[in-house]
């Protein structure tokens, strides 16, 4: 995450700053909202020969007493931080705010489009259980191919919260990406769906990253090699 929040440093400072370090008041303040159970102990700074840099890691539960105050909001971004920042979980709300954003307009800017993405993408950051996973998705119908911010999330390597060590969420959530480019091109082979079950979880996040690229995602499936029976 360190060099990841360097990188955005330096293309806000490219595309905004002309290159300058600052143009008069302006600054450039980054923060994380960590979105997790545990405390957060992300390493927040770098410090490597010559470099120096550092941003603000706070936890999304600070601002717990500002949820019903965002959720009050009239942007859908609001709605959707007003229910990750509650230490507990309320289903119902969570449902509201799905209703909500369903029937927002779509014709307005990127971020009331991308607003359902948003919103499935935060569920299952904030782990909610699979059947409400999937009763998100069935009531948002969000085109995975149609959704700019899907793409990029997948592109950038799945940062879902999840790979290594919480295999059950992040296999999940790429089985769901899958099965819904299954869907969407009438793929239903069980030759398909054996090979599939086979697959491990770095299989299948490349897969799931392909989903979202791929033109003939059946030949995608059909190519890829086996893992291997013995032990790795």
């Amino acid at each position: 995450m360190p060099w990841r929040m360097l990188g955005y440093y330096q293309g806000i400072i490219e595309d905004y700053f002309g290159n300058a370090l600052h143009e008069g008041e302006r600054r450039v303040v980054q923060t994380v909202l960590y979105i997790g159970e545990s405390s957060p102990n992300m390493v927040s700074r770098i410090s490597q020969d010559s470099l120096r840099f550092r941003f603000t890691l706070r936890d999304i539960k600070e601002f717990e007493a500002a949820a019903d105050e965002l959720l009050r909001s009239d942007n859908p971004q609001d709605w959707i931080i007003g229910v990750l920042c509650k230490r507990s979980v309320d289903i119902n709300e969570w449902r509201r705010v799905a209703l909500r954003i369903r029937n927002i307009s779509r014709q307005k800017d990127w971020f009331w489009r991308e607003a359902s993405a948003m919103f499935l993408i935060a569920a299952i950051l904030r782990r909610l259980p699979p059947t409400e996973l999937k009763e998100f998705e069935k009531v948002l119908q969000v085109n995975i191919e149609e959704s700019a911010l899907f793409k990029d999330v997948y592109d950038q390597g799945f940062d879902l919260g999840y790979g290594k060590g919480h295999d059950s969420g992040f296999t999940s959530a790429c089985r769901r990406v899958i099965d819904a480019k299954l869907k969407a091109e009438n793929i239903t082979d069980e030759v398909v769906k054996k090979k599939l079950d086979t697959l491990d979880e770095e299989a299948l996040g490349d897969l799931a990253e392909r989903a979202v690229q791929s033109a003939d995602f059946l030949s995608d499936i059909l190519g890829i090699k086996l893992p291997s029976p013995g032990p790795r």
